[in-house]
């Protein structure tokens, strides 16, 4: 009997917001969080050119970049998102300053 069983703990055990996102957090094996980002990443990327007007690929690369990695760093320290998934966004930011310095020497 003891391998048949699982958690079937539901939603309305959670007491309050932040209890509720980890439940649906633990469910998704905790990719919930990094699909989250993922999409804002996209999101914030489309509305830097539509909105803002910018033509300039590596300036919304990096805001949209810079937006997700403040956020993942919230929820990475309110124990949401595992602090691994971290590294990209990080990673990404740092090659897309890279980028916008190696494009403006070319612009001169």
């Amino acid at each position: 009997m003891a391998e048949n069983w699982y958690n079937l703990s539901n939603a309305s055990d959670a007491t309050d917001l932040f209890h509720y996102f980890s439940y649906v957090n633990n469910i998704a094996d905790g990719l919930f969080f990094p699909v989250i980002l993922l999409v804002v990443w996209v999101i914030s990327f489309m509305a830097t050119f539509t909105l803002g007007g910018s033509k300039n690929v590596a300036k919304g690369f990096i805001f949209s970049t810079f937006f997700v990695t403040i956020l993942g760093s919230m929820l990475a320290i309110m124990g949401l998102l595992n602090p691994k998934y971290m590294y990209l966004p990080i990673i990404l930011l740092a090659f897309g300053v890279l980028w916008l310095r190696l494009s403006g020497a070319k612009e001169q």
